[in-house]
């Protein structure tokens, strides 16, 4: 079962970047915060499972989202 999942990790080297770049923008802030990622990150795999277009509607707007929210807690 671990073999398939090394196996769809190599032919899908965007699901590495998606990851990275989750992991460094979703840090954990407590349970709570561990919570609502893997929440978000549960989401996120939910519209990958969607066709193309749609996921980028749902998913693009999210993505900024989370892409403000991120520099402004950098600053």
């Amino acid at each position: 079962r671990s073999v398939d999942g090394v196996r769809w990790l190599r032919e899908h080297p965007a699901a590495w970047a998606i990851g990275l770049i989750a992991a460094a923008a979703l840090r954990p802030r407590g349970v709570f915060g561990f919570a609502r990622n893997g929440f978000r990150l549960w989401a996120a795999w939910q519209a990958l499972r969607v066709p193309k277009a749609r996921l980028a509607a749902r998913v693009l707007p999210q993505v900024l989202d989370w892409y403000r929210t991120w520099k402004s807690r950098r600053r």
